[in-house]
C-alpha cells in the first residue's frame, strides 16, 4: 500500500522537541519519494504554483492508493496572530484547504483534524479545536472518499507533552495504526 503524505508538521510527525520524525511515514512504510510534508507549510503555500509542491503531489498521488493530508493549522496561526479570526479569514482558510484536497481527484483521502494538545487546560485552544473539527467535518462531507483522522478521538493525555501543539511519538504511532487499519478494511 502506497500512501502519499502531504501537508504540515503533523504530517511530518514533528515532535515537541522540534524534530521532524516521520513516524507516521515510517509506521506506514511510506517510501521517501512519497513523503512530501513540510513543517510550517500553509494551504496557501501548497496552492502556490511557483514552488511546484502541489503539482508534484498530484503526479505522485496517481501512483498511490491514498493521500494523508494535514493542512490548515499554520494558516489558522497566521490569521489568528492578531487574536481574532474573522469569518472571512476562516472561510478563506477552509476554501484553501478544500482546494488542496480537491487536487487529489477523489483519491482516498485521510484528512487530519488537529486535537487539543493542552487537554482542555486552555479554553481558547479547546474552542479552536472544536471549531476546526466542525469545519473539517463539513468540508469532508463535500469531498468524495474522505476519512477524518481525529486526533481528539485517537490520542489521549499521555500522547501530548502539554506544552507544545505537536503530539509525542506515541500519538503519531496511533495515527499510523489508525490509517493502516482503515486501509486494510
Amino acid at each position: 500500500m502506497n500512501i502519499l503524505i502531504v501537508g504540515d508538521s503533523h504530517a511530518k510527525s514533528r515532535l515537541p522537541n522540534g524534530e521532524d520524525s516521520d513516524i507516521i511515514a515510517r509506521g506506514l512504510e511510506v517510501p521517501d519519494v512519497y513523503r512530501l510534508a513540510r513543517s510550517g507549510s500553509t494551504a496557501r503555500q501548497w496552492l502556490d504554483p511557483s514552488n511546484g509542491w502541489l503539482a508534484m503531489a498530484e503526479a505522485l498521488a496517481a501512483e498511490c492508493d491514498a493521500v494523508f493530508l494535514s493542512i490548515g493549522g499554520n494558516d489558522l496561526f497566521r490569521d489568528y496572530a492578531d487574536g481574532h479570526l474573522s469569518r472571512e479569514e476562516a472561510e478563506r482558510i477552509m476554501g484553501e484547504v478544500k482546494a488542496v484536497a480537491d487536487r487529489f481527484g477523489g483519491k482516498r483521502l485521510f484528512l487530519l483534524v488537529y486535537g487539543d494538545p493542552y487537554n482542555g487546560r486552555d479554553n481558547m485552544t479547546l474552542a479552536g479545536v472544536i471549531c476546526i473539527t466542525v469545519a473539517f467535518r463539513i468540508l469532508a462531507a463535500t469531498l468524495p472518499n474522505v476519512t477524518l483522522v481525529l486526533e481528539q478521538k485517537l490520542l489521549d493525555a499521555t500522547d501530548w507533552c502539554g506544552s507544545d501543539i505537536h503530539p509525542n511519538a506515541s500519538g503519531y504511532v496511533k495515527i499510523a495504526d489508525f490509517i493502516r487499519k482503515e486501509m486494510t478494511q
